[in-house]
Protein backbone atom coordinates (compact mmCIF):
# COMPACT_ATOMS: atom_id res chain seq x y z
CA UNK A 1 0.00 0.00 0.00
CA UNK A 2 3.03 2.33 1.10
CA UNK A 3 4.30 1.95 -2.69
CA UNK A 4 0.84 2.46 -4.58
CA UNK A 5 0.16 5.84 -2.47
CA UNK A 6 3.43 6.82 -3.28
CA UNK A 7 3.41 6.31 -6.93
CA UNK A 8 -0.20 8.24 -6.96
CA UNK A 9 1.39 10.75 -4.78
CA UNK A 10 4.44 11.33 -8.16
CA UNK A 11 1.85 10.93 -10.33
CA UNK A 12 -0.15 13.81 -9.15
CA UNK A 13 2.87 15.85 -8.72
CA UNK A 14 3.84 15.20 -12.22
CA UNK A 15 0.54 16.23 -13.69
CA UNK A 16 0.14 19.33 -11.49
CA UNK A 17 3.31 20.43 -12.81
CA UNK A 18 2.41 19.83 -16.38
CA UNK A 19 -0.61 21.48 -16.06
CA UNK A 20 1.12 24.26 -14.53
CA UNK A 21 3.60 24.57 -17.73
CA UNK A 22 0.97 24.18 -20.15
CA UNK A 23 -1.26 27.76 -18.32
CA UNK A 24 2.53 29.67 -18.24
CA UNK A 25 3.16 29.02 -21.92
CA UNK A 26 -0.41 29.51 -22.83
CA UNK A 27 -0.45 32.93 -20.22
CA UNK A 28 2.83 34.03 -22.54
CA UNK A 29 1.37 33.82 -25.83
CA UNK A 30 -1.99 35.41 -24.89
CA UNK A 31 -1.84 39.62 -24.91
CA UNK A 32 -0.94 40.09 -21.51
CA UNK A 33 1.55 37.51 -21.62
CA UNK A 34 2.84 39.34 -25.23
CA UNK A 35 3.01 42.38 -23.52
CA UNK A 36 5.27 41.50 -20.50
CA UNK A 37 7.54 40.23 -23.05
CA UNK A 38 7.35 43.22 -25.05
CA UNK A 39 10.99 45.60 -25.33
CA UNK A 40 8.42 48.16 -24.91
CA UNK A 41 5.39 47.37 -22.97
CA UNK A 42 4.07 51.08 -22.81
CA UNK A 43 5.00 52.49 -26.09
CA UNK A 44 1.75 52.31 -28.51
CA UNK A 45 2.20 53.67 -32.39
CA UNK A 46 0.40 56.69 -31.47
CA UNK A 47 2.86 58.08 -28.56
CA UNK A 48 5.77 57.67 -30.93
CA UNK A 49 6.64 60.89 -32.28
CA UNK A 50 9.87 60.54 -33.55
CA UNK A 51 12.66 57.96 -34.11
CA UNK A 52 16.17 58.63 -34.37
CA UNK A 53 18.88 56.41 -36.23
CA UNK A 54 22.75 56.67 -35.89
CA UNK A 55 25.83 54.86 -36.73
CA UNK A 56 29.43 55.68 -37.06
CA UNK A 57 28.60 59.50 -37.01
CA UNK A 58 25.68 58.94 -39.85
CA UNK A 59 22.34 59.97 -38.38
CA UNK A 60 18.51 59.90 -40.01
CA UNK A 61 16.00 61.52 -38.02
CA UNK A 62 11.84 60.41 -38.54
CA UNK A 63 9.96 63.17 -36.72
CA UNK A 64 6.30 63.61 -37.07
CA UNK A 65 5.20 67.13 -37.68
CA UNK A 66 1.87 68.31 -37.88
CA UNK A 67 0.61 64.73 -38.41
CA UNK A 68 3.03 64.16 -41.28
CA UNK A 69 6.48 62.10 -41.74
CA UNK A 70 9.48 63.84 -42.35
CA UNK A 71 12.93 62.60 -42.72
CA UNK A 72 15.96 64.65 -42.29
CA UNK A 73 19.77 63.71 -41.66
CA UNK A 74 20.41 66.39 -39.38
CA UNK A 75 20.26 65.69 -35.43
CA UNK A 76 21.86 68.21 -33.19
CA UNK A 77 22.66 65.36 -30.43
CA UNK A 78 25.16 63.72 -32.97
CA UNK A 79 28.70 64.93 -34.26
CA UNK A 80 28.65 65.60 -38.38
CA UNK A 81 29.53 62.07 -39.99
CA UNK A 82 33.42 62.11 -41.38
CA UNK A 83 33.85 62.28 -44.84
CA UNK A 84 32.87 59.36 -47.01
CA UNK A 85 31.18 57.64 -43.74
CA UNK A 86 27.75 58.46 -45.07
CA UNK A 87 25.34 56.69 -48.14
CA UNK A 88 24.11 58.64 -50.73
CA UNK A 89 22.03 61.57 -49.48
CA UNK A 90 22.86 61.03 -46.06
CA UNK A 91 24.24 64.33 -45.29
CA UNK A 92 20.93 66.15 -46.34
CA UNK A 93 20.11 67.82 -43.25
CA UNK A 94 17.07 69.37 -44.98
CA UNK A 95 13.41 68.37 -43.65
CA UNK A 96 11.62 65.83 -46.53
CA UNK A 97 8.26 63.75 -46.80
CA UNK A 98 8.76 60.18 -45.89
CA UNK A 99 7.25 57.22 -46.99
CA UNK A 100 4.25 56.63 -45.09
CA UNK A 101 4.87 52.97 -46.39
CA UNK A 102 8.11 52.25 -44.83
CA UNK A 103 7.40 54.49 -41.52
CA UNK A 104 4.87 52.12 -41.05
CA UNK A 105 7.07 48.88 -40.97
CA UNK A 106 9.66 50.53 -38.96
CA UNK A 107 7.21 51.51 -36.40
CA UNK A 108 5.69 47.79 -36.66
CA UNK A 109 8.79 46.56 -36.07
CA UNK A 110 9.67 48.07 -32.89
CA UNK A 111 6.60 47.55 -31.67
CA UNK A 112 6.66 43.46 -31.86
CA UNK A 113 10.24 43.53 -30.56
CA UNK A 114 9.88 40.64 -27.34
CA UNK A 115 12.66 39.56 -25.16
CA UNK A 116 11.96 36.25 -25.78
CA UNK A 117 16.01 34.93 -25.69
CA UNK A 118 18.47 36.00 -23.79
CA UNK A 119 21.93 35.39 -24.93
CA UNK A 120 24.16 37.28 -22.28
CA UNK A 121 24.37 39.86 -19.72
CA UNK A 122 28.19 39.94 -19.75
CA UNK A 123 29.73 43.86 -20.44
CA UNK A 124 32.81 42.02 -21.94
CA UNK A 125 30.48 40.43 -24.56
CA UNK A 126 28.63 43.53 -25.61
CA UNK A 127 31.37 43.51 -29.04
CA UNK A 128 31.00 39.99 -29.95
CA UNK A 129 27.19 40.71 -30.81
CA UNK A 130 27.98 44.30 -31.96
CA UNK A 131 25.69 46.03 -29.17
CA UNK A 132 28.40 47.76 -27.84
CA UNK A 133 28.65 51.88 -27.95
CA UNK A 134 31.07 51.57 -30.87
CA UNK A 135 30.11 49.01 -33.30
CA UNK A 136 26.20 48.87 -32.60
CA UNK A 137 23.78 51.24 -34.29
CA UNK A 138 21.86 53.33 -32.00
CA UNK A 139 17.89 53.78 -31.72
CA UNK A 140 16.12 56.76 -29.76
CA UNK A 141 12.66 56.38 -29.50
CA UNK A 142 11.07 59.63 -28.84
CA UNK A 143 7.26 60.27 -27.67
CA UNK A 144 6.18 63.83 -26.01
CA UNK A 145 9.63 64.72 -24.63
CA UNK A 146 11.33 65.84 -27.77
CA UNK A 147 14.89 66.69 -26.51
CA UNK A 148 15.35 63.26 -24.50
CA UNK A 149 14.07 59.62 -25.90
CA UNK A 150 11.75 57.50 -23.79
CA UNK A 151 13.60 54.54 -24.86
CA UNK A 152 16.96 53.63 -26.44
CA UNK A 153 18.20 50.31 -28.08
CA UNK A 154 21.94 49.36 -29.34
CA UNK A 155 20.68 47.01 -32.54
CA UNK A 156 24.18 44.74 -33.37
CA UNK A 157 24.98 41.95 -35.26
CA UNK A 158 22.50 39.33 -37.68
CA UNK A 159 21.75 36.29 -35.47
CA UNK A 160 22.64 33.05 -37.12
CA UNK A 161 19.32 32.66 -39.33
CA UNK A 162 20.00 36.23 -40.82
CA UNK A 163 16.30 37.27 -39.69
CA UNK A 164 16.96 38.41 -36.10
CA UNK A 165 19.36 40.78 -35.00
CA UNK A 166 20.71 41.18 -31.19
CA UNK A 167 19.72 43.55 -29.78
CA UNK A 168 20.45 45.91 -25.93
CA UNK A 169 18.65 48.46 -24.09
CA UNK A 170 21.25 51.26 -23.63
CA UNK A 171 20.46 51.11 -20.06
CA UNK A 172 21.43 46.98 -19.78
CA UNK A 173 23.71 44.67 -20.01
CA UNK A 174 21.24 42.12 -21.42
CA UNK A 175 21.37 41.14 -24.65
CA UNK A 176 18.12 39.28 -26.86
CA UNK A 177 18.20 37.73 -30.01
CA UNK A 178 15.11 39.61 -31.46
CA UNK A 179 13.43 38.14 -34.38
CA UNK A 180 12.94 40.41 -37.58
CA UNK A 181 15.04 42.02 -40.00
CA UNK A 182 15.60 45.16 -37.80
CA UNK A 183 18.55 46.63 -39.56
CA UNK A 184 16.04 46.64 -42.32
CA UNK A 185 13.14 48.05 -41.50
CA UNK A 186 15.60 50.80 -39.13
CA UNK A 187 17.69 51.80 -42.78
CA UNK A 188 20.18 54.43 -42.64
CA UNK A 189 19.53 55.50 -45.92
CA UNK A 190 17.83 58.80 -46.18
CA UNK A 191 16.99 58.69 -50.04
CA UNK A 192 15.39 55.66 -49.83
CA UNK A 193 12.87 56.94 -46.47
CA UNK A 194 12.36 60.05 -49.35
CA UNK A 195 8.63 59.82 -50.66
CA UNK A 196 9.05 58.78 -53.66
CA UNK A 197 8.03 61.60 -56.84
CA UNK A 198 7.37 61.48 -60.22
CA UNK A 199 10.32 62.88 -62.25
CA UNK A 200 9.96 65.59 -64.83
CA UNK A 201 10.49 65.08 -68.36
CA UNK A 202 14.69 66.13 -68.52
CA UNK A 203 15.72 69.65 -70.90
CA UNK A 204 16.89 67.55 -73.19
CA UNK A 205 13.73 65.37 -73.58
CA UNK A 206 11.63 68.07 -73.98
CA UNK A 207 13.94 70.16 -76.59
CA UNK A 208 13.81 66.82 -78.71
CA UNK A 209 10.19 66.78 -78.68
CA UNK A 210 9.87 70.20 -79.39
CA UNK A 211 12.41 69.81 -82.00
CA UNK A 212 10.21 67.13 -83.55
CA UNK A 213 7.14 69.04 -83.58
CA UNK A 214 8.90 71.72 -85.48
CA UNK A 215 9.93 69.89 -87.81
CA UNK A 216 6.69 68.19 -88.60
CA UNK A 217 5.16 71.69 -89.10
CA UNK A 218 8.25 72.25 -91.26
CA UNK A 219 7.29 69.22 -93.89
CA UNK A 220 3.71 70.47 -93.80
CA UNK A 221 4.64 73.86 -94.76
CA UNK A 222 6.59 72.44 -97.93
CA UNK A 223 3.02 69.86 -98.70
CA UNK A 224 1.18 73.01 -98.72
Amino acid sequence: MGNKKLIIAACAIVIAGAIFLISERVSLTGTDGRKALALFPTLTESSITAIVMSERGSSVRLEKIAGEWMVTGKDGSLPPAPDGDNDEDDDDSSLHPADEALVSAAIEQTLSMRKTDLVSNNPANQALFGVDTAGGMFVRIFTQDEATPAHTIIVGNPGPDWNSNYVRSAESDEVHLIPGNIRQALFMNIGRWKRPTLKPESEEEFEFELGEIEDSNGDDDELQ
